[in-house]
C-alpha cells in the first residue's frame, strides 16, 4: 500500500493510448492499463484493544456483525469494508 501510481504517461506517436505509468517516480512502460483501487483498513487504533485484526487489518465478524475477538463478543459489533464475515452458503471467508 505504499506504491503511488503518479500518471500515466502516453505512447510518443500515439497520445490517446498509454505507453507508461510512473510509479514512486519510475516510469513502467506498457501497452495498456488496468487500475484497481483499494483501500487499506484504518484499523491500527485497534492494536491493543483485544480485538485481534488480520494481516491485512481487517476484523472477523460472525453472521450478526459482532467481533469474533476481544473482552466482549456478544456487544462489540463491526460495521464496513475492513470486516471479514463468513458467507452464509459455505464456511469461505469474504
Amino acid at each position: 500500500m505504499s506504491s503511488k501510481v503518479e500518471k500515466i504517461v502516453p505512447q510518443e506517436d500515439n497520445p490517446n493510448l498509454a505507453g507508461g505509468v510512473v510509479v514512486n517516480g519510475t516510469t513502467i512502460p506498457c501497452d495498456f492499463v488496468i487500475m484497481g483501487v483499494g483501500v487499506a483498513p484504518a484499523t491500527a487504533f485497534l492494536k491493543n484493544s483485544g480485538i485481534e485484526l488480520e494481516k491485512d487489518g481487517s476484523i472477523k465478524v460472525d453472521e450478526y456483525l459482532r467481533v469474533k475477538s476481544g473482552k466482549d463478543t456478544k456487544n462489540v459489533f463491526a460495521i464496513g469494508i475492513f470486516c471479514l464475515h463468513t458467507l452464509f452458503i459455505s464456511d469461505d471467508f469474504c
